[in-house]
């Protein structure tokens, strides 16, 4: 009787406890040849960490240095002229007699503060050097020249912190400190630096800076330009209402100005000292938040 050959594959137990060993070996030699690599190639990042800045990096592993860009705080401003957008080219009239247009109206305003529920002061975190004629020191840069030939909006200056506010102040006007800058050594951008403008803001190195100023082309006889321009003191002007701010956003100070209420009660017959110290009482009358 003839046997037939044996061909099948027996399994070697100890064989397959070796080729398990070996082939787990490998996978950890990948695993650590990938591993080391990696670590290799990889460089920590460094970036902005502060979450209230525009360019917070969630990814970045390591806080930077001076790199964080704050949000900015506009101010918008809507012309207005009793219930109608101001027109340097429309004929308005006072009191039913005196015809008129406005050709310029510019204004300063400046030092900027909204208060938190918890009466804490919030302020702009940008300041500038002046350089005035006894001094040089770094004031907050919260300076703003309204000018409707200029735009609408303006920036007026960097901010870290939002929240819940419950009241904006600002006011009409230059600081002490500010108004004794000399405009020539301000940067051409920059609201105090009046050398290119045809409306003149500056009186001189005494006075300083005109605060307010509006100039009026009277058209009924006798035919004159009236230049109304305010003091030399600073008026506040304060809005007591609730308003938020997102931490990392811009924020937008929506502002209604009504020429009409800064000129109510003057007449052109009237002094020029008479007609300013009204346009001077007015003032304060003349904003509203929208």
């Amino acid at each position: 009787m003839i046997k037939k050959k044996d061909n099948s594959f027996k399994i070697n137990p100890l064989h397959l406890h070796l080729q398990q060993v070996y082939n787990l070996l490998q996978v950890v030699l990948f695993i650590h040849f990938t591993l080391l690599t990696f670590s290799n190639c990889y460089e920590p990042k460094t970036d902005c960490l502060d979450i209230r800045a525009t360019n917070f990096n969630v990814a970045a592993d390591k806080a930077c240095s001076n790199c964080c860009n704050y949000p900015t705080l506009k101010l918008q401003i809507n012309y207005v002229f009793g219930d109608t957008t101001l027109n340097f080219n429309n004929l308005y009239t006072l009191n039913g007699v005196d015809s008129f247009k406005i050709t310029a109206a510019k204004m300063y305003i400046s030092d900027f503060q909204w208060v938190t529920t918890d009466n804490l002061i919030k302020k702009v975190l940008d300041t500038i050097q002046l350089t005035g004629y006894n001094q040089n020191p770094f004031v907050t840069n919260d300076f703003v020249l309204i000018n409707k030939k200029n735009g609408f909006t303006f920036d007026v200056g960097h901010f870290s912190e939002g929240g819940i506010f419950k009241q904006i102040r600002f006011k009409v006007g230059l600081n002490s400190i500010a108004n004794q800058t000399n405009p020539a050594k301000m940067p051409a951008t920059h609201p105090l630096n009046t050398n290119r403008d045809t409306v003149a803001m500056y009186l001189d190195s005494l006075q300083g800076y005109i605060f307010n100023k509006i100039v009026l082309q009277q058209t009924n006889l006798p035919q004159k330009n009236i230049v109304l321009q305010g003091a030399q003191t600073p008026i506040p002007i304060i809005f007591n209402q609730n308003f938020g701010i997102r931490d990392g956003f811009d924020a937008i100070i929506s502002i209604k100005v009504d020429y009409k209420k800064l000129l109510q009660g003057i007449q052109f017959n009237q002094t020029q000292a008479v007609m300013q110290s009204q346009m001077i009482a007015n003032t304060p009358n003349i904003f509203s938040l929208e």
